[in-house]
């Protein structure tokens, strides 16, 4: 039986594109082996001050994962939008690909955005950029910063 949870935070540092982009491959590329480890798939979207996020896994996994994001010095203001028993995994075989909204303006998003959204409007945000990053099945995505960039 698999677990997920959508959730948002606040990102530590500067909020340009360029310091968003190596913020959201140096998680990824922290998050890999041990999501891969632990059985758990997910999408994280990194816009202007925030990450948006969805992971799916084993019951235990995920709470240990929960656990180690609200210490991590990289998130501020964890807001747990939405914690379910799904059917089956959204995001089956994404380790854990990074998303950023920064070429579309109607994409791009901030902590009091996030903040001002309810949990199905944050999930249809976070499946629309899934939808729109072509990268639809990736395990892990093959692109240049391993960053999808909208």
């Amino acid at each position: 039986m698999v677990d997920a949870c959508l959730y948002f935070s606040r990102a530590d540092g500067a909020t340009d594109p360029i310091a968003v982009r190596e913020r959201l491959a140096g998680i990824a590329a922290q998050s890999r082996p041990n999501n891969t480890a632990d059985e758990i798939t997910g999408v994280l979207a990194g816009s202007r001050d925030a990450y948006l996020q969805l992971v799916e896994g084993p019951r235990g996994a995920l709470s240990r994962l929960l656990e180690r994001i609200y210490r991590d010095e990289r998130h501020d203001g964890v807001v747990l939008a939405r914690y379910w028993t799904p059917g089956e995994r959204l995001f089956a075989n994404w380790a854990m690909t990074p998303i950023q909204p920064e070429k579309r303006a109607d994409l791009v998003f901030d902590y009091a955005a996030l903040r001002a959204m309810d949990a199905d409007a944050l999930m249809k945000r976070l499946i629309e950029l899934a939808a729109l990053s072509g990268a639809s099945d990736p395990a892990p995505i093959d692109i240049d910063e391993d960053v999808v960039r909208l």
